[in-house]
């Protein structure tokens, strides 16, 4: 999957519930987020203002929650 920047930190990523996408956090303080089986990038959530990069992501595992850490 194209489009996260990572160059030293440990990113983590995640897939959605339904297992449709993969969310992942990014050295460019953005999540990014992909179409699993095709591949595209189809959100870069660029609004989060995060001033460290974005870490980790999860899902909850029964809502339509997501956490991230940065």
């Amino acid at each position: 999957y194209a489009g996260a920047f990572n160059t030293q930190d440990r990113i983590r990523s995640t897939f959605s519930p339904c297992g449709s996408f993969v969310f992942s956090g990014s050295e460019d303080r953005q999540v990014h987020c992909w179409h699993t089986y095709e591949g595209n990038l189809l959100y870069s959530y660029q609004s989060l203002n995060y001033i460290q990069p974005v870490v980790d992501i999860e899902f909850h595992p029964l809502d339509n929650i997501v956490a991230m850490c940065s």
